[in-house]
């Protein structure tokens, strides 16, 4: 996580509203978002984990933020992030996490409601292939330096 934390400019995020950090746990997306003008962190599982799933990871998590990140934002401690619990749409197969993660950052980034579900995966997934085809989802280099580190942890 250290390493993840060095490929981070501080100064980029430091004004930021929320900030979004995909995590891969055991095979399976989820997203964790921090808003820093609500005081939330926030921790999307596109497959309906009960609450007390991931319970050493959220615990984890929570320490690196608190140790790492938080202190160069401006928070003395986690207990100042409230854990919130989101009604969002739910995966019914074991394939489509990634999309739900990448739909879950663009709904709470451009609005606060997620007006999807399972079935429109398929679409979503076209939409993803087609942009990286026709080159509309360029990768500016200094998120190569964090993609690399964060295959590396």
């Amino acid at each position: 996580m250290t390493k993840l934390l060095s490929c981070i400019n501080i100064e980029e995020i430091a004004g930021t509203a929320k900030l979004f950090i995909p995590l891969c746990l055991e095979n399976h997306w989820i997203l964790i978002c921090v808003d820093m003008e609500k005081r939330e962190f926030l921790w999307l599982d596109s497959l309906n984990s009960p609450p007390d799933a991931h319970h050493t990871e959220k615990t984890t998590i929570s320490e690196w933020l608190e140790k790492h990140l938080l202190p160069v934002l401006g928070y003395r401690n986690s207990q100042q992030l409230k854990l919130m619990q989101l009604n969002i749409p739910y995966q019914t197969n074991r394939v489509d996490c990634g999309i739900f993660v990448m739909k879950y950052a663009d709904c709470l980034a451009h609005c606060d409601h997620f007006p999807f579900t399972q079935q429109d995966m398929p679409h979503f997934r076209l939409r993803v292939f087609l942009d990286i085809y026709r080159g509309r989802l360029p990768v500016p280099p200094s998120h190569v330096r964090f993609l690399r580190a964060l295959c590396n942890i």
